[in-house]
């Protein structure tokens, strides 16, 4: 993307290919965009999966494209005995 960028910049503004660079760089920058946003969502799915190993036996899944990791916390829970555990999710 950088590239592009300084080749707009570095071309005179009546030449002929400026509009087909300016089309190259809009388009890295969208595809630059998209390839962020995916790799946010699959960094979320992952943290989704670490907590749903850490919590063996309570869930068949937690993965669902539409779940999205919100927050990490402690959280305690208190068992039928009355003892008090705590995780950090």
């Amino acid at each position: 993307m950088l590239l592009v960028d300084n080749l707009v910049k570095a071309t005179w503004p009546d030449h002929p290919d400026v509009p087909d660079l300016q089309k190259a760089h809009l388009s890295i920058r969208e595809i630059a965009a998209h390839v962020d946003q995916r790799t946010e969502e699959a960094e979320r799915m992952q943290k989704i999966t670490e907590v749903e190993e850490s919590i063996s036996g309570k869930f068949e899944t937690l993965r669902d494209p539409k779940r999205r990791y919100v927050t990490e916390g402690e959280l305690g829970v208190i068992t039928t005995n009355a003892k008090v555990a705590s995780a950090i999710y």
